[in-house]
């Protein structure tokens, strides 16, 4: 069920209910988006919308959504920004805005609206699911496009993604427990298959000229910057990680590997 929350409606909170704030600009296609997910997902969500002039108040307060659905200018300071761990593109828009009311002059720019997920979110895995949702060629990416925003280039959509890693055998003591944490905050799985340095290429290799290209892996994580890519079907993310060139979770491999970084 969607239940559209106004500000002035005293309503009570369920413990499964996705409570998702979002910029007013955006009612449209999220309206439509959030009630498809909905009926997909058989979830609650109450969405409540709001002007940019509310918002900058909100934003001020004590985080208490799930979910922040904000256009980039929302986010116009570092503090604000910091609020939140993933800021996820789901949609572009172009805004006019009339610089000189007499002469009639207008400038046009374009700007994303963002998913937001707080540090603390209770319900992470949930709201990341809906984000991704937004974000999915086959899925919130038609409703965008319907109501004339630009699209973005979001993940395959997949309720529970599975994603996985070939790393050297140090490397998997050292991130196992950090990918743990990812797997529970984003509600995907991740299998890691470790390997001697040189098995690790060796075994690449293979994959590459064989045709078990499906149990190439979505992510490399390297112990040592001297991997050779050469022919092989990924690129570069960092000097230590390499992405298939054909993986379906780009996104959530990129936000792990952030994820690993900091933490």
């Amino acid at each position: 069920m969607l239940v559209v929350w106004q500000k002035t409606t005293t309503s009570i909170i369920h413990e499964d209910e996705i409570l998702v704030l979002a910029d007013s600009f955006s009612k449209e296609p999220i309206t439509h988006a959030v009630n498809e997910f909905i009926l997909e997902m058989n979830l609650t969500v109450k969405v409540s919308f709001h002007s940019k002039k509310e918002l900058d108040s909100i934003l001020k307060e004590s985080l208490t959504s799930d979910l922040y659905l904000l256009m980039e200018d929302d986010l116009n300071s570092t503090k604000r920004s910091s609020l939140f761990l993933e800021r996820i593109p789901v949609a572009h828009k172009t805004l006019n805005q009339l610089l000189e009311k007499e002469s009639g002059i207008i400038n046009s720019k374009n700007t994303a609206l963002l998913a937001c997920i707080p540090f603390h979110s209770k319900k992470s895995s949930d709201s990341l699911l809906l984000a991704r949702y937004l974000a999915a060629p086959s899925r919130g990416q038609f409703q965008f496009a319907k109501s004339g925003w630009t699209g973005v280039d979001g993940d395959t959509w997949g309720k529970n993604p599975r994603i996985k890693i070939f790393c050297g055998l140090t490397t998997k003591d050292r991130i196992d427990q950090k990918v743990r944490q990812f797997e529970s905050r984003e509600g995907v799985s991740v299998d890691i298959e470790s390997f001697q340095n040189t098995d690790l290429e060796k075994t690449i290799q293979v994959l590459a000229k064989s045709n078990a290209k499906n149990y190439m892996p979505d992510l490399i994580i390297l112990e040592k910057e001297n991997f050779d890519t050469k022919g092989f079907p990924f690129k570069k993310e960092s000097s230590t990680s390499l992405i298939h060139l054909e993986t379906r979770f780009e996104l959530i491999c990129q936000r792990l590997l952030s994820h690993l970084k900091t933490s």
